[in-house]
């Protein structure tokens, strides 16, 4: 299980990232509403993060959003790391504990419900839950999941230009979490 993890970990690793760039268009304010440990394997757990966001469509035409925001969730070492765009990982919806791909049907049921966000206008929402993996054991490096102690993450989400089709990114002001060592786990589905 751990040869699984480290592959999907080693895809996540920043080689040569480049700063996030949001869109102007976009404004995102985030706040963790609830955060969770949650039982992987005997080497790593999950914490399970959920935000609460308020979208602010500042761009002159309006904007797509899903029904269900998912976000990709920025984690850094440190606040100023965090404002560099230096980031540990960059964790997208999916990535490290991969569900299977929607059906066509639920595919069309989600473009049919996108919410619709004129210029001007806020979208308040819960995202769905993101997670962080966390090591378990000291044998797990820095570069496999996070350690224990102060991380600081954005939520970054996107949305579409009614218009032009334009995808647009928008990211939330870095968020403290900390990490804990002996936490106290569920059995999470």
């Amino acid at each position: 299980m751990r040869k699984h993890h480290l592959a999907i970990l080693l895809l996540l690793l920043p080689v040569a990232v480049k700063p996030q760039t949001p869109d102007e268009r976009l404004k995102l304010h985030a706040e963790i509403k609830s955060q969770r440990y949650c039982e992987v394997d005997d080497e790593i757990f999950s914490l399970r993060v959920t935000f609460r966001i308020i979208l602010i469509n500042a761009s002159a035409s309006a904007v797509l959003v899903s029904p269900q925001i998912d976000p990709m969730v920025l984690v850094s070492q440190s606040l100023d790391a965090s404002r560099k765009g230096r980031h540990e990982f960059e964790i997208h919806p999916g990535d490290v504990f991969p569900q299977p791909p929607p059906s066509r049907a639920a595919i069309q049921k989600e473009l049919a419900e996108r919410r619709v966000i004129q210029p001007g206008e806020k979208f308040e929402a819960e995202t769905l839950e993101a997670a962080l993996p966390t090591a378990k054991t000291e044998q797990y490096s820095k570069l496999e999941a996070l350690g224990p102690g102060v991380h600081w993450v954005q939520a970054a989400i996107s949305a579409n230009d009614e218009g032009t089709g334009e995808f647009l990114s928008a990211i939330s002001q870095p968020m403290k979490v900390t990490v804990l060592k002996y936490p106290k786990t569920e059995r999470c589905r």
